[in-house]
């Protein structure tokens, strides 16, 4: 095998591990932290997710390694991985790291810092991938030719860590799952929970259907234009319910630890 195979090689694989660290840990873990609640998790669900997860790391990984020369492999890596980022960010409305709309004018001028914003990490990955290589023959211990390729992989898992729901994201959507669930199950308004009653809200029990998916966000909330009660915006969330009927219930929270007001919709804004 020659050198040039050797480190494209170990590009995809070690590309393909980093992906499917950091889509385990993304994905799977607010699952895990989270039972007996479906997430809304797309475009792809939690096992194709994690799947594409993978196959994006190896795709990088490859055309990482796929020069002989460093700069050029870290350098087109990133611009793919940098229009990647931006076409989820177009269709799901917003950058991943603020709350910013995407249009196509907005996609040319985060091209370049979104590439910038890659290139340390790419090349984190390219000078792993050619200690891999250049130690193949070496008699190196173990410690001394692993050491830095599994370092890279703790980064990708602690990125992934980031995007775990914390403790208060944790806390409204456990309630949001009790609530709706309470509201499917009441024989009577009476018995409906009071948020789900509110001037805001369509008959309840008319427009749910019995499955759904709950996603949490902190940023947007001024998006769904609920009524909010006195408390500091950087503590309110809102929770989405998704129904598979195509209603939806967005419930604010003030506070993780506040009664929230919901509002439904036919159609997300």
């Amino acid at each position: 095998m020659t050198k040039q195979t050797y480190r494209r090689r170990a590009g995809i694989i070690l590309g393909a591990i980093l992906g499917l660290v950091f889509g385990v840990l993304s994905q799977g873990v607010n699952s895990i932290l989270l039972p007996g609640i479906d997430l809304y998790l797309p475009p792809f669900g939690l096992a194709g997710n994690i799947l594409l997860a993978g196959g994006i790391g190896a795709s990088l990984g490859l055309l990482c390694a796929w020069m002989e020369s460093s700069v050029p492999g870290v350098l087109s890596a990133a611009a793919v991985g940098a229009v990647l980022m931006l076409v989820a960010a177009f269709f799901t409305g917003s950058t991943p790291l603020m709350e910013m709309p995407v249009s196509t004018i907005g996609f040319v001028f985060l091209f370049i810092p979104f590439t910038g914003m890659l290139i340390p990490l790419l090349g984190l990955v390219r000078t792993t991938i050619n200690k891999l290589t250049d130690s193949r023959l070496e008699k190196q211990s173990f410690l001394a030719r692993w050491w830095l390729p599994v370092l890279v992989i703790a980064s990708a898992g602690a990125i992934g860590w980031t995007l775990v729901y914390t403790v208060p994201a944790r806390t409204v959507l456990t309630h949001s799952h009790q609530m709706l669930q309470q509201g499917l199950t009441a024989s009577s308004m009476a018995m409906m929970p009071p948020p789900l009653t509110g001037p805001e809200m369509d008959d309840f029990s008319s427009h749910a259907s019995q499955s759904y998916t709950l996603a949490w966000d902190d940023k947007r909330i001024n998006a769904y234009a609920i009524p909010r009660t006195a408390a500091p915006e950087y503590l309110m969330s809102v929770v989405i319910a998704r129904f598979d009927n195509g209603w939806n219930v967005v419930c604010l929270y003030p506070t993780a630890e506040s009664q929230p007001r919901c509002r439904s919709f036919d159609k997300l804004p």
